[in-house]
């Protein structure tokens, strides 16, 4: 049994995938499992894939009809036999360190999940994340709850308890014990397109008795231009509905019992929803609805219960942008709701040059 196994999707990966592996095997830590699962790849990845499986026996090779990132990483999850669990996507790369590193952390702390800061590389430069605040975050008991608050909306912890998690939403960033994973039956929702990697957090964090956040730079996460985030998707208001409701169907007991923060991140996390719409959608520069269209469009959102029920809720903890976007939500003024997006997607654009 390894220390470590390392899920890879891939799909379509062969111009990042060589180096992505290579991060692996030049660690200084060999105990370790690579589980390269092809998610019926059309180009040279599967190529790429047998290559390395056969230089190294540590590699192993999994092919599967295409079905998306979650079945993909399950299918791993359902494979992989090391007692801790590593993802890796396959244009990001680790550390020389890492595994070390992470090691280390696992003995010293005792903990269910471990978690561990990043760079960001985009084509031209490489910079931190924002450290985490304070550098050593570990919680267990009641204070769980933070983390699970956390994968709905960050902002929340961090006004509250001056708490900064970083990416606390991303698998990548983490490593998993087998057995807090296998024992709780967590995987990726497969019928959730954007956050899953959030809720699976979400579903991990509900049952560990001990999470640890470590602030050392032990990953890179690569940025691209044809990111999820960054193309036009007409798709995003039912791919918005399926996320809501996963979330909701997780938390909707700690709401019922009355802990108003699992209502108040919800909130957070609804009105991300709502700007996604209009990032990804209506004030994207592909899209050709009318602005009539986009109108009844947004109305019919809105009437939708998951935000109705998602925006009963006090705003204070929303930051600038979100506040006002959600504030004209409730009161539907779509005219001002359209002003607020469009100056908030301008000022994400502008931060990007």
């Amino acid at each position: 049994m390894p220390f470590f196994s390392i899920i890879v999707p891939c799909y379509n990966a062969e111009k990042y995938l060589a180096e992505a592996v290579e991060s692996v095997l030049n660690q200084s830590f060999s105990d370790w499992e690579l589980l390269l699962v092809d998610d019926g790849s059309t180009d040279g990845t599967l190529k790429i894939i047998n290559e390395y499986s056969e230089r190294d026996r540590r590699i192993k090779p999994i092919c599967k009809a295409n079905g998306g990132v979650s079945s993909a990483r399950n299918v791993g999850l359902q494979k992989a036999v090391g007692e801790w669990m590593l993802f890796l996507d396959s244009d990001d790369w680790f550390e020389p360190q890492a595994f070390e590193k992470i090691r280390i952390l696992i003995a010293d702390t005792d903990a269910d999940i471990v978690g561990f800061n990043h760079f960001y590389n985009s084509r031209i430069r490489e910079w931190k994340r924002e450290n985490f605040k304070p550098a050593n975050i570990s919680r267990a008991g009641a204070d769980m709850k933070y983390f699970m608050l956390d994968t709905l909306f960050p902002y929340y912890d961090k006004k509250k308890n001056g708490v900064s998690t970083g990416a606390i939403r991303g698998v990548w960033g983490k490593a998993f014990k087998r057995q807090l994973i296998e024992n709780n039956n967590v995987r990726f929702d497969c019928d959730i397109k954007i956050g899953e990697d959030a809720i699976f957090c979400l579903d991990a964090f509900r049952w560990a008795a001990k999470v640890v956040l470590h602030d050392e730079y032990l990953i890179h996460y690569r940025v691209l231009d044809s990111s999820t985030m960054n193309k036009y998707n007409a798709e995003v208001l039912s791919i918005n509905e399926k996320a809501l409701g996963g979330y909701y169907s997780r938390i909707r007991q700690f709401i019922d019992s009355g802990e108003r923060e699992f209502k108040i991140c919800f909130c957070g996390l609804a009105a991300e929803c709502l700007f996604r719409i209009f990032r990804m959608y209506l004030l994207h520069p592909d899209c050709t609805l009318s602005f009539a269209e986009k109108r009844r469009t947004i109305r019919h959102v809105l009437r939708q219960d998951i935000y109705r029920t998602a925006f009963d809720c006090t705003l204070d903890y929303l930051p600038r942008g979100k506040k006002e976007m959600v504030f004209c939500a409730k009161h539907r003024l779509i005219n001002i709701l359209f002003l607020v997006a469009y100056i908030s997607c301008t000022i994400i654009r502008w931060k990007k040059k």
